[in-house]
């Protein structure tokens, strides 16, 4: 039997744990979101460990608009974990299975053999692989003869405290931020060598930032510049990037020379909302001192 509901368009809300995501198909024009986080999304107690808990609330929470969800009534083996029933009586089987990355060749060929032999029977049998490393959805199953993978990927992420909710969106928007304060400080550090010797500067390398918070909300590794800068033939300093979220700081960048590696991190006070630059002693952490012209000629300008 046949579902009159459009595969290829359906959007899927689940609970992985912590994070509530949207996943649907990839491509295509933008479209608005089937779910909000404020209406459709409930406060969930904290794991420390997702993959612990995804299968249970990937079943209590999943949704399709337009599908209702019910539960098979039987405990033999080989039933589906839930049951997708549109508004003209078709039902969708589905098994839920949880990885922490994709299926392997056994387990696609598996899934493939329970789907066909359920269309045997007239019944749509699906496979769902939940990715939750990488947030990616895998939809195996049967149809027309043939056997099928569909991917579906984040369109939203989110996280709901009692205080807030945490968005896909903010994570973007911290990573452009960060891009933006590496210009700023380059811009900087080329204005204040500039006059000191006979220097030029390059942003022509690279370095991959894909921290942990962007894989968590699904968002696009970036490829971030190093500021490299140079007397004659030879690179007497490199500004490398090392990440944005770290502990006790708004980022940090190493700056390495032919004799040290100094650590440049961005810091704010309680009461500030501005960020600052400062210079951590490679001698000792705890010691910091402002990151200033003078402080950047003392690195540089011994070279």
């Amino acid at each position: 039997m046949e579902t009159k509901f459009d595969r290829s368009q359906r959007q899927i809300l689940v609970n992985l744990g912590n994070r509530y995501v949207i996943f649907g198909p990839s491509g295509g024009l933008p479209r608005k979101f089937d779910f909000d986080p404020v209406v459709d999304s409930i406060i969930l107690p904290r794991v420390a460990d997702e993959s612990e808990v995804a299968h249970t609330r990937i079943a209590e929470t999943l949704r399709v608009v337009g599908m209702e969800k019910t539960f098979p009534l039987s405990d033999e083996p080989n039933q589906p974990d839930l049951v997708l029933s549109d508004k003209d009586g078709n039902r969708v089987l589905v098994e839920v299975k949880v990885r922490q990355g994709d299926p392997k060749g056994r387990d696609l060929s598996i899934a493939w053999e329970r789907s066909k032999e359920a269309k045997q029977q007239g019944l749509m049998y699906e496979n769902w692989f939940f990715n939750v490393d990488r947030l990616k959805l895998l939809r195996v199953y049967w149809d027309h003869e043939v056997p099928i993978i569909e991917e579906s990927v984040p369109l939203d992420v989110w996280e709901k405290t009692p205080e807030s909710i945490f968005r896909r969106a903010n994570v973007v928007a911290e990573v452009e931020d960060w891009i933006f304060r590496l210009d700023v400080l380059y811009n900087d550090v080329e204005s204040w060598l500039s006059t000191h010797r006979d220097f030029r500067f390059e942003r022509n390398r690279t370095v991959t930032m894909s921290e942990e918070m962007m894989q968590n909300f699904a968002v696009t590794d970036r490829d971030v510049p190093i500021l490299d800068v140079i007397e004659g033939d030879q690179v007497v300093a490199s500004f490398v990037p090392r990440g944005l979220w770290m502990i006790g700081a708004w980022g940090r960048v190493d700056v390495i020379t032919r004799s040290q590696t100094t650590i440049l991190v961005a810091t704010r006070d309680k009461e500030e909302e501005e960020l600052r630059w400062e210079l951590v002693s490679p001698e000792d952490r705890r010691k910091r001192v402002p990151f200033n012209k003078d402080s950047l000629i003392a690195i540089v300008g011994a070279q």
